[in-house]
C-alpha cells in the first residue's frame, strides 16, 4: 500500500515534469504542490506507524503487568497458605494448653509435641 502512494506520487511528480514544457511557470505551481502533498503523505505514514509502535508497546507493558500481578498472587497464595497454617497450629496448640490445666500436664505435653512434629512436617513440605 505504502509502494502504490510513492509510486503514484512519483508518477505525478512525472506528470508535472512533463507538463513543464508546455508551461514552466503552472508546471512550477504543481511540482511545488506534488511535491508538498509528498511530504505530508510521508509525516503521515511515519505518524501512523509511530502510532503503531506506541500501541505495541502499551500491550507489551499490559503483558509485563499481568505477569508481575500473576507473581505476585503465586506468591500471594503460598504466604497465606503458611499463614493459614500457622494460624491452624496456634489454634491446636491453644486448646491444647487449655487441655493442660483441665486434665493434667502429662497427656497435654505429648499431644503439644505431636502437634509440633506434624507443624514443622508440613512447613517443610
Amino acid at each position: 500500500m505504502m509502494m502504490r502512494m510513492l509510486m503514484l506520487m512519483l508518477m505525478m511528480v512525472r506528470l508535472s515534469v512533463v507538463a513543464s514544457f508546455r508551461s514552466f511557470r503552472r508546471t512550477t505551481l504543481a511540482l511545488l504542490q506534488n511535491l508538498l502533498l509528498m511530504m505530508m503523505v510521508v509525516l503521515l505514514l511515519l505518524l501512523l506507524l509511530l502510532l503503531l509502535l506506541l500501541l505495541l508497546l502499551m500491550l507489551l507493558l499490559l503483558l509485563l503487568l499481568l505477569l508481575l500481578l500473576l507473581l505476585l498472587l503465586l506468591q500471594l497464595q503460598g504466604s497465606l497458605r503458611h499463614l493459614l497454617l500457622d494460624c491452624h497450629m496456634g489454634l491446636q496448640v491453644g486448646v491444647l494448653l487449655c487441655r493442660c490445666h483441665l486434665h493434667g500436664e502429662t497427656r497435654a505435653i505429648m499431644s503439644l509435641r505431636i502437634t509440633a512434629r506434624r507443624y514443622w512436617m508440613t512447613i517443610k513440605h
